[in-house]
């Protein structure tokens, strides 16, 4: 994140449920790309994001939420 600020690159701090993540917002429109920074850069797709819920809460069978995806605080 820090190299992508020097580089004036957007990037946001995704405080998702045990896991930190980074995102990239496109466009106006609200499009992004999530990355795993912790897993080699790896591009987040939904069936991605699902799995990494269901690492941390075996059998809760927790739904993807949007609100998971937010831009995490400087306190958080």
């Amino acid at each position: 994140m820090r190299i992508a600020h020097t580089l004036n690159f957007k990037l946001n701090a995704v405080n998702f449920p045990f896991h930190f993540l980074i995102k990239h917002i496109l466009d106006d429109d609200g499009n992004e790309i999530v990355i795993d920074p912790f897993n080699g850069g790896r591009i987040m797709d939904n069936y991605n994001l699902t799995r990494l819920l269901d690492q941390f809460y075996p059998s809760r069978n927790i739904a993807l939420s949007r609100a998971f995806l937010g831009t995490a605080t400087v306190g958080q």
